[in-house]
């Protein structure tokens, strides 16, 4: 989850109850900020998923948000392939639990003859989307680095806080 500062984290919990964060095994690997991020919100970031005997770590989520998504991430959760932590959590909730997500992508992805198909799949169950030009104009390849969008997606979260 690149540009996810535990800043940000603080900001989401100036006006909610609990934060949860799950990643993918990648993510923990390569982020430092686990630690940080467990000790200011009290529980455990996760990456790997627990048995069906082991209880469940976090409280019942009221709203997800997926931020960033990567383009195949956004089509394995339109298609409900669950096969890492993060999407298994929202593979789970999809059409049961508000769900935000922002699609991190670039103008390539978005030419794939598939990729609105994903977005309309997501949009029929209820999914926000946090994308459009106005929210993230689509570059050619790499932009490189960019501050996601962060004021569309607290203000997609309002209405559930």
């Amino acid at each position: 989850m690149d540009n996810q500062r535990p800043s940000r984290v603080c900001t989401l919990f100036a006006t909610a109850t609990w934060v949860c964060r799950s990643a993918t095994a990648h993510n923990v690997d390569t982020d430092r900020r686990g630690p940080r991020l467990e000790t200011l919100t009290g529980l455990p970031v996760r990456s790997t998923p627990r048995l069906p005997h082991e209880p469940q770590p976090h409280p019942k989520s009221d709203v997800l948000v997926g931020t960033p998504m990567t383009a195949k991430s956004v089509a394995k959760l339109a298609l409900g392939i669950a096969d890492n932590q993060a999407l298994t959590v929202l593979c789970e909730c999809v059409a049961t639990v508000p769900m935000i997500i922002f699609p991190r992508v670039n103008a390539a992805h978005a030419r794939q003859p598939a990729w609105n198909d994903h977005l309309d799949r997501l949009r029929t169950v209820g999914v926000e989307l946090i994308h459009g030009e106005h929210v993230w104009p689509l570059a050619a390849g790499t932009a490189g680095p960019r501050e996601l969008p962060w004021a569309a997606i607290l203000s997609a979260l309002k209405p559930f806080v």
